[in-house]
């Protein structure tokens, strides 16, 4: 006969209610996992629709949306492209007033152009006449083809993709790139949690406008005015390097139809610690030598202010018109 005592204690036995706190633990955690993936999945489409750029504020992801949208025919005789430091370092009116050209500035920030290549500056040619020339307006420190996890943390160049790239493209690079694209996610949420004024959505879109006008008005030109004197020194590059079969292939691949494409090396600051090693990878490069500016013509570390725009945009002039003449 069985017994309910062994070894002079009751046999323990399990009910239901026992069975309970994992149950419900499981399913807690089965929520929130849920949840988590349905907050990734509506990202993208979130910060895709047009609705999400026009309650922010930051003028780079204004200004790379003004590049997607630009209307044809605006036949300009001198084409800025490259990276951020031509986007805000040439003033494209002083440059038409040295040289009588129309000039129209479509360089995208560094993050950018590492994701779409040339792809503005080819639509933009398909939809134009074919310029005098293409500057290809460069950091000293990006002398070579772009590096997409170069800045990791950066999303601008992110955020481009997803509204303006083909679903099968954009699969393709959100994949192969998890790690930037969990913190694309991340900020794209945090855009709606910052206490910071200068980020916090603008509900009305009149920054976004203000924006977008600016840029047409000024033609694709970014000005920045001022200047951070704490931070303008306080970057240094650490490793540089040039890729000559890079750069000689992209000049060449548009040197076509009477366009000449150049590079022009951006000014630096009188306090960058790399001088000599740019002037002498420009010289390897048979590039325009790299001058130096007084650290009060930079709003940062990478890029001019409007005085040292103006004066950059001068010093280009003066050197395109010297290849005219040589033409």
């Amino acid at each position: 006969m069985p017994s309910s005592v062994h070894d002079g204690r009751p046999a323990e036995t399990s009910s239901p209610a026992d069975a309970r706190p994992a149950w419900h633990f499981g399913r807690y955690l089965l929520i929130v996992l849920l949840l988590t993936v349905l907050v990734v999945l509506l990202t993208f489409p979130l910060a895709a629709s047009h609705t999400f750029l026009r309650i922010s504020r930051r003028r780079l992801w204004h200004a790379a949306e003004y590049r997607f949208q630009q209307p044809p025919h605006q036949d300009c005789d001198v084409i800025i492209a490259g990276d951020s430091s031509g986007l805000i370092g040439v003033d494209p009116n002083v440059l038409q007033a040295g040289t009588g050209w129309k000039t129209c500035n479509i360089a995208l920030p560094y993050d950018n152009t590492a994701l779409a290549g040339t792809r503005v500056l080819d639509a933009w040619l398909a939809n134009n006449h074919p310029p005098r020339f293409i500057v290809f307006h460069l950091s000293d420190n990006h002398l070579h083809r772009p590096i997409v996890n170069e800045d990791n943390g950066v999303i601008d160049g992110w955020l481009m993709v997803d509204e303006n790239f083909p679903a099968g493209e954009k699969l393709r690079i959100f994949v192969s790139h998890p790690l930037n694209t969990l913190r694309f996610v991340t900020a794209v949420w945090k855009e709606f949690l910052t206490t910071k004024p200068i980020l916090r959505p603008d509900w009305t879109g009149g920054t976004y406008r203000y924006d977008m006008q600016e840029q047409a008005a000024q033609r694709g030109w970014m000005p920045e005015r001022g200047t951070f004197a704490d931070v303008v020194c306080n970057w240094q590059a650490s490793d540089l390097y040039i890729e000559p079969a890079y750069l000689i292939a992209t000049t060449a691949k548009y040197t076509r139809d009477g366009t000449r494409a150049v590079i022009w090396p951006s000014p630096v600051r009188d306090c960058d610690a790399r001088i000599a090693q740019y002037r002498k990878n420009a010289q390897t490069l048979d590039l325009p030598q790299v001058a130096v500016y007084n650290r009060a013509l930079f709003f940062d570390a990478f890029h001019l202010n409007t005085e040292g725009a103006a004066r950059n945009a001068t010093a280009l002039a003066s050197y395109l018109l010297s290849l005219e003449a040589k033409h």
